[in-house]
């Protein structure tokens, strides 16, 4: 922080189908790309934005949080406003607010959840068929639940973990997964201290192998503490994926919602 500048943060909504994911990537179209173009030209100068993760190409976002800072030039009621005006449709402002200068996005995050959607057989409508993954089979509901609860805990989730680094840190605590039926929908609902690449989709493609019977629920004990990406199952689709929430461990302050 320098000056007059002061600390922001924004909750955002994004359909992730025409982006490479969040992070600003050269020449390709991001998230974080788009939303820094727009708060540069509003500042008149290079803004930094940090999020609280990011989400690889094709994925969404409900409950994505960004901070950076600037100088207070607009009030924060009147930022969301301000911003979808300039943004895209598939990139919301929901709220927005001025924080405390020790609040990031990504460092001050104590857990994040994420929701993935099956859809049971072919799906002929538009408005949903974007953002969920059809699957031609009837999978075992209580068999996905019983490998969702065995996947909750700390452990070292290397076998699921897109490109795993020798002196990276690979335990992550999963403190709840939950797996749903409604309809032709199936959630998988996750919440974790962290996640690894790909480590959502990595899981949820396990417990889909499960839930047809190529993988016994007992395997993920030994696959688990292989800590080999070839034991475990393949990677599921991003379009399926939504980042749902980050908490935090205090709200630093009321987030200023745009009115209709």
């Amino acid at each position: 922080m320098t000056g007059t500048s002061r600390n922001h943060r924004l909750d955002i909504a994004y359909n992730g189908v025409n982006y490479h994911g969040w992070q600003v990537q050269p020449r390709l179209a991001t998230v974080q790309g788009r939303l820094e173009e727009i708060l540069a030209a509003l500042y008149g100068r290079p803004v930094a934005l940090h999020g609280s993760g990011r989400t690889d190409a094709g994925v969404h976002a409900y409950g994505q949080v960004a901070s950076f800072f600037a100088a207070p030039l607009i009030p924060a009621t009147q930022l969301p406003r301000v911003l979808n005006d300039r943004l895209p449709l598939d990139i919301r402002i929901r709220a927005a607010a001025v924080v405390p200068d020790d609040f990031h996005a990504r460092r001050s995050a104590t857990s994040k959840i994420y929701r993935y959607h099956l859809w049971l057989g072919p799906c002929d409508d538009p408005f949903v068929a974007p953002f969920v993954f059809p699957v031609p089979f009837r999978p075992d509901i209580p068999a996905m639940q019983a490998g969702a609860r065995r996947l909750c805990g700390t452990h070292d989730f290397r076998s699921f973990c897109a490109r795993a680094e020798a002196d990276a840190n690979h335990i992550r605590t999963i403190h709840r997964f939950d797996v749903s039926r409604r309809g032709r929908l199936v959630f998988f609902r996750v919440e974790a201290n962290g996640f690894l690449q790909q480590m959502v989709r990595n899981m949820v493609g396990t417990l889909l192998e499960i839930g047809r019977g190529r993988i016994p629920v007992a395997d993920l004990d030994s696959i688990l503490a292989a800590r080999d990406r070839r034991r475990a199952g393949p990677t599921i689709a991003a379009r399926g994926l939504f980042l749902l929430r980050v908490r935090y461990p205090r709200r630093p302050a009321p987030a200023v919602r745009e009115r209709d």
